[in-house]
């Protein structure tokens, strides 16, 4: 699913990092994020010192640096998170790299709906939009097959089953 919420992260970042991160080459920072990450598992403060200590970034924010990597690279958060009794910070590594594939990039917004619904039921349009972060989902539950929802249901705003 993560292709499809892509624009959602993106949103976020622009909101909660814009300002930090304005006319930076995105392409470049995702590639040496991206390099760290596939080296080995880090955490999100790792990612961004190690990026800030880059003398191509080293003017900006480090946060910032980690949240656009966070963005623009599917990452998985490796166990162990702690050891018994003891917590410890997650660490990352790139989707790719810990699934030793890439993501498949064929995924819909009838399959993501049918498998909130799958896991979320009973939900409303309203709910679904909350949840992945997207809009105008109406039109896409109302092509979502029967077995799924029910259309007059839906259409009146209150749960779809």
């Amino acid at each position: 699913m993560r292709p499809l919420l892509q624009t959602v992260h993106e949103r976020s970042l622009k909101g909660s990092h814009g300002k930090y991160l304005a006319g930076i080459d995105a392409e470049a920072l995702t590639s040496a994020g991206r390099a760290l990450v596939d080296e080995q598992p880090r955490t999100f403060n790792e990612i961004g010192l190690l990026l800030h200590d880059d003398e191509q970034w080293q003017s900006r924010n480090a946060e910032a640096l980690a949240a656009a990597i966070r963005t623009y690279i599917p990452l998985v958060q490796v166990p162990p998170r702690g050891l018994w009794g003891e917590s410890g910070q997650a660490s990352h590594t790139s989707a790719e790299a810990w699934l030793g594939r890439g993501l498949a990039p064929d995924g819909t917004q009838d399959h993501m709906i049918e498998r909130y619904l799958a896991a979320f039921r009973p939900a409303t349009v309203k709910d679904m939009q909350v949840w992945s972060g997207l809009t105008r989902l109406n039109e896409v539950v109302e092509n979502v097959p029967g077995r799924t929802r029910q259309r007059a249901v839906r259409l009146t705003g209150r749960s779809v089953t």
